[in-house]
């Protein structure tokens, strides 16, 4: 791993996601060089133990931030439909999804402001949001017309 990790640092090996393995004796181990290099320029994805056996994925950190001035940018997230003033409009049941964030260890502050439309409840019936992350649902909004719900 020393040496695929010296490839990517003088641009011998391509920058690209990558799993490394071992086993039989030979512990997951760099310097703190090589350590500090892929932690500023790679996420780890997954990291699989066994006895007498490892396997860390690796990809390479992007260039585009998810964050801008502390705000999450929403023009990153697919489908992508965005009104004039940025948000993200939805007209139908279905999902929007973010690219990855990977945050280090913390305390964060997830605000979300949101409302449904038009004026009138079409059906009498009002949006539903559901926000998960992770995969698992963290917060449940029922919206009501022209009224901007804000959760934290």
């Amino acid at each position: 791993m020393e040496d695929y990790v010296s490839g990517i640092k003088n641009n011998s090996i391509k920058k690209e996601p990558f799993w490394y393995a071992d086993a039989n004796s030979r512990p997951y181990s760099l310097n703190k060089d090589q350590e500090k290099f892929l932690l500023e320029n790679f996420n780890l994805i997954d990291k699989i133990e066994y006895y007498d056996a490892w396997a860390h994925y690796y990809e390479p950190k992007t260039e585009v931030s998810i964050l801008t001035e502390g705000n999450i940018n929403l023009s990153l997230f697919k489908p992508n439909r965005l009104d004039n003033n940025g948000n993200i409009i939805l007209f139908k049941n279905g999902n929007v999804r973010s690219p990855n964030i990977f945050l280090e260890k913390g305390n964060y502050k997830l605000i979300i402001n949101c409302n449904s439309l038009p004026d009138k409840p079409i059906n009498n019936e009002n949006a539903h949001l559901n926000v998960k992350i992770n995969g698992q649902m963290v917060e449940d909004f029922y919206l009501s017309e022209n009224k901007i719900h804000r959760k934290t």
